[in-house]
């Protein structure tokens, strides 16, 4: 159980990190929702990352 509450820990964080850098970057304010913490994995993580990048790039 503890292991599991870290691991959500980590999640968390890294959806923190991916606001951050679209707010630090472009100035846009976004929030990322996870459906399914259980089932989210690090490339998805990436793949946020990813999309919102290029999402606000082209503005």
């Amino acid at each position: 159980m503890l292991y599991l509450t870290w691991y959500l820990e980590e999640k968390k964080v890294r959806v923190a990190e991916i606001e951050q850098r679209v707010k630090d970057e472009f100035g846009v304010v976004i929030r990322v929702e996870i459906l399914d913490w259980k089932k989210a994995q690090a490339s998805s993580f990436d793949s946020i990352e990813q999309k919102a990048v290029e999402i606000f790039s082209k503005k």
